[in-house]
C-alpha cells in the first residue's frame, strides 16, 4: 500500500466529542468521616471542660484537675498568658497564710477580694516583666541575694525555711522565685525609669516652668500650690523648721548655700525635681535649723509606667473581673 492510499483510507476511530455535563456526588470517605467526628468530639469536650473551668470557682477540685493538665488562662495581657494554675499557686499560699494567722488577725478577706488581689498582683508582675524585657534589663542576682538576706534578717536558715513552709507552704527557692526576684526586678525597673532623661523630660520641664514663674515674680506659695505634688503644697510648700542633720544628703549641699529668702534652681532628686526656698535660719552648729519651703514635681514612677502599658494593651481577665 502506497502512502497515498494510506492517506485515503478513512480511520475507523470516531472523532471524540465533548462529554456531556453530569452532576456526580462523590461519597465522603470513611476516614474523613472519622476525622470529622473526632474533631466534633474534641470541640464538644473543650466546650464542656471550659464551662466547668470558668463557671465553677477556681479552687473547685474538678477545676484543679482540669487545669493541672490543660493550661487554661486566667488572664491574657497582650501576648502574655497567666494560667489558672499560676493563680492557684498564689491562692494556696494565701490560704495557708490565712489559716496560720487567722487567730492573730481574726479577719479573712472575702472570696472576691482574694481573687481580685491575686489577679492584680499577677497582672502587675506580667507588666513589669514585659517592660523589663522591652528595655533589655536583666535581673541582678547579687541584689536578689542581698534582698533575700535582708528578708531573713539574720534568722537561722533552717528556722526561716520552716517558717516559710508553715505559713505559705513554700520552699526557700519558691520564696526567692515568687517574691524576692519579682520585687528586685521591680526595684531595678523603677530606678531605670526614674533615671531615664527622655522619659522624665516632661516632668523636668514642668519643674522648670515653675522656676520660670518664680523668676518672673510669682509668689512661691502660689506656684507651690499650683505645681507641687508634695503634701506641703496646700500650705504653699512650707514644711516648717527642719534640722540640717535630718535633711537627705542629696539636698544638703543646695540648701546650705541658700541665703535666707532665696530659692534654688531646679534640683534633680532620686524621685522628684525640686525647688527649695529658705525663709529663716537658726544657726546652732550641727543642729542648725532652716525654715524650708519646697516645690516638688514627682518623676514618672514605675506604677505610672505599668499603668500606661496596661492602658495601651489588651488586658483580658477571665477570672477576677471587676
Amino acid at each position: 500500500m502506497t502512502d497515498l492510499e494510506s492517506e485515503q483510507i478513512p480511520s475507523s476511530t470516531p472523532t471524540p466529542t465533548s462529554a456531556p455535563e453530569t452532576n456526580v456526588t462523590l461519597p465522603i470517605s470513611r476516614r474523613r468521616l472519622r476525622v470529622l467526628a473526632l474533631a466534633a468530639g474534641v470541640l464538644s469536650a473543650i466546650v464542656v471542660l471550659s464551662s466547668i473551668v470558668y463557671l465553677r470557682p477556681p479552687t473547685n477540685g474538678t477545676v484543679r484537675a482540669i487545669v493541672g493538665v490543660l493550661p487554661y488562662p486566667a488572664a491574657v495581657i497582650g501576648t502574655d498568658v497567666i494560667t489558672i494554675n499560676e493563680y492557684l499557686e498564689e491562692r494556696d499560699a494565701l490560704d495557708a497564710y490565712f489559716q496560720t494567722s487567722a487567730g492573730e488577725t481574726g479577719t479573712v478577706p472575702s472570696e472576691e477580694e482574694i481573687t481580685q488581689n491575686i489577679m492584680e498582683t499577677l497582672v502587675h508582675k506580667s507588666a513589669v516583666n514585659h517592660l523589663a524585657e522591652a528595655s533589655g534589663m536583666t535581673l541582678d542576682e547579687s541584689r536578689v541575694d542581698a534582698f533575700y538576706e535582708q528578708a531573713v534578717g539574720g534568722a537561722d536558715q533552717e528556722q526561716f525555711a520552716a517558717q516559710l513552709d508553715s505559713m505559705f507552704g513554700w520552699t526557700v527557692d519558691e520564696f526567692r522565685d515568687r517574691v524576692v526576684r519579682p520585687v528586685v526586678l521591680a526595684m531595678q525597673l523603677g530606678e531605670q525609669i526614674e533615671g531615664d532623661a527622655s522619659l522624665q523630660d516632661a516632668r523636668r520641664q514642668k519643674a522648670q516652668a515653675a522656676y520660670d514663674r518664680l523668676v518672673a515674680g510669682d509668689d512661691f506659695a502660689v506656684v507651690a500650690g499650683d505645681a507641687s505634688a508634695d503634701f506641703s503644697a496646700a500650705g504653699g510648700g512650707d514644711v516648717g523648721y527642719v534640722k540640717m542633720s535630718e535633711i537627705p544628703q542629696e539636698w544638703t549641699g543646695t540648701i546650705s548655700q541658700l541665703e535666707t529668702g532665696s530659692y534654688s534652681e531646679v534640683v534633680e532628686g532620686i524621685e522628684s525635681f525640686l525647688i527649695f526656698r529658705v525663709t529663716d535660719r537658726v544657726e546652732a552648729g550641727e543642729d542648725t535649723e532652716v525654715k524650708l519651703s519646697i516645690i516638688s514635681v514627682q518623676k514618672v514612677t514605675l506604677e505610672e509606667a505599668v499603668q500606661e502599658y496596661l492602658d495601651s494593651t489588651r488586658v483580658w481577665k477571665l477570672i477576677g473581673r471587676t
